[in-house]
């Protein structure tokens, strides 16, 4: 059995506040969400469908030193809706969405599958959580797009397929630690069918996740995905396990822990916008503590500390071009999210 890397569904570890019940409001990602995951070892029976279960991973090996750090942020690239965001961790671990009152939409990203790599943006997308969802809320839809190869080879390609996604249990989930356990949990499952062909490749992808949400702390608490590929006419199959990282943590196990908006206005001034060199960052507000900057594929490119309300990033190794910035507190929530210039 090889083991399978799929960043593809690294965002939709998704969101929810209320777990019963998930809405647009409480589960769809935003501009300035952010969120941490552990990676797991373990090879995870998801276990039983159905109301009132008892998931039990008290013995889960959680792997504390494999983190992965997510934020949204604006769609910028060509391709995907204007209106939409995109999220995740790395250049290479890019999740685009976009929501309404009725449904998450997935519309692409990347993906790597040992000896597959490539970026797909559906032209017809995925459904990912019809809303409102409760137990046994269910939705399908026919996918289909276009792909980028880039590991064996440069090709491109089309795929078509299938997406359903169910609202199959509530229950109580128990997680290794002393508050690990949490009850009136909803769990999600999605799967995807998709028949690319690219070049002289052909084949076929499909995706089984798991998601397990909690009331009152906004991602999900646990996420598996078994992914299956066939290329070069043999299968390969492989699992991956993670963790909300601060689901022990009672502090941020609320539901404004991530894309908190908080009631107290914050200003921030920003100077010179554009800039060639050093940018300045300055605000009264003393709740802000951090200031992260993305580029326009969403990958983090700066990480500064604000002392006494300011923080200076040196932009002269940045590309020309629009970034995105965000304003956290101590508690990584955000505080002010909004765009910045770099022209050389």
């Amino acid at each position: 059995m090889k083991k399978i890397y799929f960043s593809l569904f690294a965002l939709i570890s998704g969101f929810a506040i209320n777990a019963q019940t998930l809405t647009q409001a409480n589960n769809a990602p935003v501009i300035g969400d952010v969120y941490s995951t552990m990676a797991c070892d373990s090879t995870i029976n998801p276990g039983p469908a159905g109301a009132g279960v008892v998931w039990n991973f008290s013995n889960l090996l959680i792997r504390t030193n494999v983190v992965s750090n997510f934020s949204t942020s604006a769609v910028v690239a060509a391709g995907y809706p204007a209106n939409g965001q995109v999220t995740g961790s790395s250049i290479n671990d890019l999740i685009y969405t976009n929501s309404d009152a009725t449904a998450l939409r997935y519309f692409g990203g990347n993906f790597k599958i040992t000896p597959i790599e490539a970026s797909f943006t559906y032209s017809a997308p995925a459904i990912f959580a019809a809303y409102p969802m409760s137990l046994n809320t269910a939705s399908t839809s026919v996918v289909g797009g276009s792909l980028n190869l880039t590991q064996p080879t440069s090709q491109a390609g089309s795929f078509t397929g299938n997406s359903a996604v169910v609202a199959d249990g509530t229950g109580t989930l128990i997680l290794p630690g002393v508050t690990g356990t949490f009850t009136n949990v909803l769990r999600t499952l999605s799967t995807q069918t998709l028949n690319y062909t690219a070049g002289f490749l052909s084949g076929v992808v499909t995706i089984k996740r798991y998601n397990y949400f909690a009331p009152g702390i906004k991602p999900a608490i646990l996420s598996l995905t078994t992914n299956t590929i066939v290329a070069f006419g043999a299968p390969s199959s492989g699992s991956f396990a993670s963790v909300y990282k601060d689901y022990l943590n009672p502090v941020t196990n609320t539901a404004t822990a991530i894309g908190e908006i908080n009631t107290q206005p914050i200003d921030i001034v920003v100077y010179p916008n554009p800039s060639a060199s050093m940018m300045n960052f300055f605000t009264e507000n003393q709740n802000a503590k951090e200031i992260l900057i993305y580029d326009i594929t969403g990958k983090l490119v700066e990480r500064q500390i604000f002392n006494i309300g300011k923080a200076k990033v040196d932009v002269n190794n940045y590309s020309n071009g629009l970034y995105v910035y965000s304003i956290l507190n101590n508690k990584g929530a955000t505080l002010k999210t909004g765009k910045v210039s770099v022209v050389h």
